[in-house]
């Protein structure tokens, strides 16, 4: 298995040093952003499981209260939506104002997803750059046949007996 591997990796050349470091990239990223938005999913449900308690009570102070002591972003959305319940009664000022921490908070958790793209580019066009290396190998190898040139545009001189 492991002579296998190792045979594969000495015919890819070169290039498969960049595919490489790229896969090592992209799973360390992928990996990093898994953990941490699996801690903030955790987070978030053991936020929300505890103050839905409150707010299903109808207790929005002991609920601000909660929201103030936590960093989580559930924290932070119901705060913003429970900051504007107390001085307006419109539910639609609240969505407005818990939709506009969310625009703060979904960069937080986008955070180096655009490398992953990057990456996920990088690997197929260093693959392409191998294969065209090998060809262009390949074909300084092959014997070259030269024929007599021709003007373009004359006829071909057919030889009969």
């Amino acid at each position: 298995m492991f002579d296998s591997l190792v045979r594969f990796f000495q015919m890819g050349g070169f290039f498969m040093f960049p595919i490489v470091i790229v896969l090592a990239v992209g799973l360390a990223i992928a990996v990093e952003r898994w953990i941490h938005l699996k801690r903030v999913k955790d987070e978030n449900k053991k936020t929300w499981d505890s103050i839905h308690q409150v707010l299903a009570k109808g207790e929005f102070d002991k609920a601000r209260e909660m929201v103030s002591k936590d960093t989580s972003s559930m924290a932070q959305m119901l705060g913003m939506g429970l900051a504007r319940q107390g001085a307006v009664r419109r539910r639609e000022d609240i969505e407005i104002a818990m939709e506009e921490s969310m625009m703060e908070i979904i960069p937080q958790l986008e955070k180096r997803t655009q490398y992953l793209a990057l990456l996920s580019n990088i690997a197929p066009f260093s693959d392409c750059l191998a294969r065209l290396w090998v060809l262009s190998r390949r074909l300084r190898q092959l014997p070259v046949q030269t024929q007599p040139r021709r003007h373009p545009f004359s006829r071909p001189v057919s030889r009969q007996p």
